[in-house]
């Protein structure tokens, strides 16, 4: 919620640190997903609508109204952009993301005292989480955006129910202090929607818990092979590695005067930085009945693999962090806060932090993901295992909280692929490459509540 005096957009940054203060009085970290901009603006009114009364040529209308808090739409400057979250159950996210962007028509704005609603061009509401700066989850820079995107599908679908629309340029009366945002739609939704001015959401974004960190001095003593990585001695209850972003002698992550690479990187010619070892991290499960999750442990080996010296006698790891289970405490409708000032009066949890999941650490879990490698090629040949294949590499990244993700793999009946060439671009200059196109056949039984759009997507 924004305070009413801005007369234009306040942006809240990706990556901006915030904070909740748990049952026990500890505090958990998140960061943001996505650059928020604020406005004075709220959903005052949002509903599925009989298009006769704009003379629309339309089965339907999805109006959503919007109203300024203290100013009107005239004094707001750079007012030509809204991203909205779809705040609703899944099976209403999942239709209401199906009419915007499988059945739309067209959009259209309609300021509090025009008389004739004025259309904005096709491209006007555009998908939001797909982007490769759209991330939630971290993922390597060596790893394909696609495998992220099934991996955040599965574990947080939500952080797709956003739209952006382009507004553009609108010629808004000083008089108008509400205006109606029209969304046609090509077919009247089978299910009965309930659809309020709660429904669409502005000024959100998707949180995770993790924040960076530094952690305790490594002694390498040269007396052990893996030496323990503890993030935080005084707070290790709460505290737990997620990844490591950087390996250093310096206590301070911007200091690269002395740099380890990861063993398992491009990055193995460095004889000019003098050092010739290499770190690799260990995860294994807690021993400790206090301590939930994962130990981490960090070794130093050459090019072969085997130990190492090292260079210095200490070393630091810049890692990102969570909180353990502490998330898992914040309520939905739980108060965060930021570490800043700013013009906001209140920051709400709209859901519950989803529960937090293991790592898979035993052995069966990694012959799977060796077997990716072959599996990517025969999920896309026209064989009888290509289907098979393609549900394995699904099933790899479904790490969900709900108990349906086999069942949704399950519902993907069919698969055919052949090869097509293709323009590239819309110029002509372009030319032509040699692609594969890829058909699925879903059968929606299968997807009751959670529909097979957005997977498809």
């Amino acid at each position: 919620m924004t305070h009413g005096g801005l007369t234009s957009g306040y942006l809240i940054p990706k990556n901006t640190p915030i904070f909740a203060n748990s049952e026990q009085g500890d505090i958990c970290r998140f960061r943001t997903a996505y650059p928020v901009v604020l406005f004075p603006v709220t959903v005052s009114y949002a509903g599925i609508e009989s298009s006769d009364r704009f003379d629309f040529s339309a089965p339907a209308v999805l109006r959503i109204r919007l109203e300024t808090q203290s100013v009107p739409f005239a004094a707001l400057s750079d007012f030509n952009h809204l991203r909205f979250y779809i705040n609703a159950d899944r099976m209403t996210a999942n239709t209401l993301y199906e009419l915007l962007f499988c059945h739309p028509l067209k959009t259209a704005v309609l300021p509090g005292t025009a008389r004739k609603p004025v259309f904005l061009p096709d491209n006007a509401i555009q998908r939001v989480g797909f982007a490769p700066d759209e991330d939630v989850l971290p993922y390597p820079p060596n790893a394909h955006s696609g495998y992220r995107l099934l991996h955040e599908f599965f574990t947080f679908p939500r952080k797709f129910f956003f739209f952006d629309i382009n507004l553009g340029e609108q010629n808004f009366s000083p008089e108008d202090t509400h205006t109606d945002i029209l969304i046609l739609l090509n077919e009247i939704p089978k299910e009965r929607l309930v659809i309020d001015h709660t429904t669409f959401c502005l000024g959100c974004t998707p949180i995770i818990n993790l924040f960076p960190k530094t952690t305790e001095p490594v002694r390498l003593d040269q007396k052990l092979t893996e030496y323990p990585l503890i993030a935080d001695i005084r707070r290790e209850k709460t505290t737990e590695i997620h990844s490591i972003v950087s390996v250093s002698a310096s206590s301070d992550a911007a200091d690269t005067s002395t740099v380890f690479e990861p063993y398992f990187s491009f990055h193995h010619l460095n004889e000019q930085r003098g050092s010739q070892a290499f770190w690799h991290l260990i995860r294994r499960a807690s021993d400790r009945k206090d301590l939930p999750g994962t130990h981490c442990f960090i070794s130093f080996t050459d090019l072969n693999f085997t130990p190492a010296d090292s260079p210095v006698q200490t070393a630091f790891a810049h890692t990102l962090c969570t909180n353990r289970r502490l998330a898992e405490q914040i309520p939905a409708g739980g108060l965060l806060q930021v570490e800043f000032a700013a013009p906001i009066s209140q920051i709400i949890a709209l859901n519950k932090p989803t529960l937090q999941i293991e790592p898979p650490l035993k052995g069966a879990a990694l012959w799977r993901l060796i077997s990716h490698l072959s599996l990517n090629h025969l999920s896309l040949t026209k064989g009888a295992d290509s289907l098979k294949a393609l549900r394995e590499i699904l099933m790899l990244y479904s790490f969900s909280e709900y108990t349906d993700t086999h069942q949704q793999v399950s519902g993907i009946q069919e698969m055919s692929c052949r090869n097509v060439v293709r323009r590239l671009g819309t110029e002509a200059w372009r030319g032509f490459c040699k692609g594969i196109e890829i058909t699925l056949t879903f059968d929606e039984r299968l997807y009751v509540g959670s529909g097979a759009f957005l997977l498809a997507a």
